[in-house]
């Protein structure tokens, strides 16, 4: 085994493994999502000078990520990712390949694992990365210094995203702060609460405070998939929301993120992932709501203040909700 230490990273190597540990000033959470919102992974995935073109990922166990990176001069490199176990916020497992355009293994080419593990280390994060099944020190070198350089590139993108030296009334902002659980039992049967979270027509229904309405509420409800609600208050003004599903286990989980709150150049000012639980209590249903806040600047921390009353305002036309109309239109 070789190892080799610098200031920020330690790297050690086999005959045919490669891992490197490096600790990144960023909460976990934070570096998970750099690693599991395809988004994010098209700003640092890659050796320096080097973009990705092409990105699409199914985050789940046995889930797939196609993507392309392109260097310098315009060449190629495709590959393809198929996450085996994912133990969030602490652990992806995955077989790495080289693919071709339509996701194919190139002939000839070695299958690849690595494993990433993500430790909390007083706020901050120590990543370690293993990557085995190299079949010459050749490559090895190479997935070293290209995994370096991705790793710099992490590291300048969680920079930019941090907020620590802004303030809130003189004290430090942190959004998790902010983070909320809800537990809540409804009298309906699991699968007409489910389709009350799920159907766009019936999330137009309930979705929102006291007073508020739904007047668009669109959903692509699979892993990636994509959806728009767009809540009106009672002076007219309309508060649009833009997410994704990141997990879809019917009738058991629902893993969502969106960002709301525009400023003046129509960007979200925060953004919060949201996993809903459902269990089956002979009949009726028990949900477990954690909101955790990933983004966000001081200047909604007012809004940030009331999504636990929000939740519970919203909680309440749910359960008026499904129980007149058991979840069915």
């Amino acid at each position: 085994m070789t190892p080799d230490t610098t200031d920020e990273t330690e790297i050690e190597t086999t005959d045919a493994s490669l891992t490197i540990r490096r600790t990144f000033d960023a909460p976990r959470e934070r570096v998970w999502r750099a690693f599991t919102d395809p988004d994010e992974l098209s700003q640092w995935w890659g050796p320096a000078n080097w973009t990705l073109s092409v990105s699409e990922m199914d985050f789940r166990e046995g889930g797939v990520w196609h993507f392309c990176m392109q260097g310098p001069d315009s060449e190629e490199s495709w590959g393809k990712v198929v996450y085996e176990e994912l133990v969030e916020p602490e652990r992806i497992v995955a077989t790495d390949l080289f693919a071709d355009e339509e996701g194919d293994r190139v002939a000839d080419t070695p299958k690849l694992s690595f494993t990433f593990e993500f430790a909390d280390r007083d706020g901050a994060t120590e990543l370690t990365l293993t990557h085995e099944g190299f079949p010459t020190a050749e490559m090895i070198e190479g997935a070293e210094i290209g995994w370096t350089g991705s790793f710099d590139e992490l590291e300048t993108h969680l920079e930019g995203l941090m907020t620590d030296s802004e303030t809130v009334g003189g004290d430090a902002f942190d959004p998790s702060e902010y983070d909320v659980t809800i537990t809540r039992t409804f009298e309906a049967p699991r699968e007409a609460v489910w389709d009350a979270w799920t159907d766009p027509e019936q999330v137009a229904e309930w979705w929102g405070p006291t007073d508020f309405t739904v007047p668009r509420c669109e959903m692509d409800v699979r892993p990636g998939g994509a959806f728009r609600i767009d809540m009106e208050a009672p002076d007219g003004t309309v508060y649009p929301s833009d997410g994704r599903f990141e997990a879809v286990d019917e009738p058991e989980r629902l893993v969502l993120v969106d960002g709301a709150v525009e400023d003046d150049d129509g960007n979200y000012q925060f953004e919060v992932r949201q996993t809903v639980t459902f269990v089956d209590l002979n009949g009726t249903t028990e949900l477990t709501l954690e909101a955790a806040v990933l983004e966000a600047t001081p200047e909604v921390a007012k809004y940030l203040e009331g999504m636990e009353e929000g939740w519970n305002q919203s909680f309440e036309k749910l359960d008026d909700f499904v129980a007149l109309s058991g979840g069915d239109l």
